[in-house]
C-alpha cells in the first residue's frame, strides 16, 4: 500500500502560468502546495538534523517506482527545510523504447528546462551519460559550481545516483560524481544526506547527520572518486530500510 500522490489543480495552474509569463517562483512554497494533495501526509525522521540555515548541500537517494517519481522527494525535502532550495534536475526523460525516445526527449526537454527557469534549478543531461552530451554536461557542472560559489543562503539538492535502479535499491553514482561532491563540499561545508522511502502507507524522509568526507590519503583521483561516492551511499543506506540498501550495508 502506497500514499496517494496527486498534484493539486492550483499547483498545475500556477506552474503553467509561471512558465508562460516567465515568472520566478519559490520552490519552498510551491512544494508545500504540491504536497497538499498527498494522503496521508509525509512523515519526517531526524528532524534534529535539518539545517537551520544555508548554504547547505542536500544529497538524497534516487527513489522511484511506478506512480512515484523523484520530484515528489524534492517536494518533501524542500517543504521541510527552512530555506529556499535549488535542485539539480534532469532536463529530459529517456525511454527504452527507441521509437519514441527522440520525441519524448524533445518534449520533456522543453518542459523541464522551462521548470528549471521558474525555480532557478540547474538542468543536467539525463543518465546514463550520452557521449554526444559531454559538453552540455560539463557546462551544467560549471553552472552548478558557480551557484555553489555564490554561497547564497539556500540548499542545493541532488540525487548522486542520477537514475533509477530496480526495486529502488541503492546503486553506484556515475563516474566523476564522487570528485564533484568532494569539490562541492570544499565550498559548502554543511552536507546533509536524506533517505527517501515509503513504508506503512506513508512517504518518509529521513535526515541524517552532516557528512565530512575523508579524502586526505587517496593516491589517485579515481580512488578518491570511488571512495567519496561510497561514503555518500553508505550514509544514505543507514537512513533507509535494509531492503533498499543494496551493497551499501556498512
Amino acid at each position: 500500500m502506497y500514499p496517494k500522490f496527486q498534484l493539486p489543480k492550483k499547483f498545475i495552474f500556477t506552474l503553467i502560468r509561471a512558465i508562460l509569463i516567465g515568472q520566478k517562483r519559490s520552490f519552498h512554497l510551491d512544494s508545500s502546495m504540491a504536497l497538499s494533495g498527498v494522503h496521508p501526509p509525509l512523515s519526517i525522521l531526524g528532524e534534529d538534523n535539518i539545517p537551520n540555515s544555508g548554504p547547505c548541500l542536500i544529497l538524497m537517494n534516487h527513489y522511484s517506482r511506478s506512480g512515484y517519481i523523484p520530484i515528489w522527494s524534492a517536494f518533501a525535502i524542500s517543504s521541510s527545510l527552512p530555506m529556499e532550495s535549488r535542485w539539480i534536475m534532469t532536463y529530459a526523460w529517456t525511454s527504452p523504447n527507441k521509437t519514441w525516445d527522440w520525441f519524448k526527449r524533445r518534449i520533456t526537454k522543453i518542459i523541464f528546462t522551462a521548470i528549471c527557469r521558474v525555480y532557478g534549478f540547474v538542468p543536467m543531461p539525463p543518465m546514463p551519460p550520452n557521449p554526444k552530451e559531454v559538453m552540455e554536461r560539463a557546462l551544467a557542472v560549471k553552472t552548478l559550481m558557480g551557484v555553489a560559489r555564490k554561497k547564497n543562503p539556500v540548499a542545493i539538492g541532488m540525487a548522486p545516483e542520477g537514475m533509477d535502479f530496480p526495486e529502488a535499491v541503492l546503486g553506484w553514482p556515475p563516474e566523476g560524481m564522487g570528485r564533484l561532491l568532494n569539490e562541492l563540499s570544499k565550498i559548502i561545508k554543511n552536507v546533509i544526506p536524506v533517505g527517501v522511502f515509503e513504508e506503512d502507507g506513508k512517504q518518509i524522509i529521513s535526515f541524517g547527520k552532516p557528512l565530512t568526507f575523508k579524502t586526505d590519503n587517496y593516491s589517485s583521483k579515481d580512488l578518491e572518486d570511488c571512495e567519496v561516492a561510497r561514503q555518500v551511499m553508505n550514509a544514505l543506506a543507514q537512513l533507509l530500510p535494509e531492503r533498499m540498501r543494496g551493497e551499501f550495508k556498512k
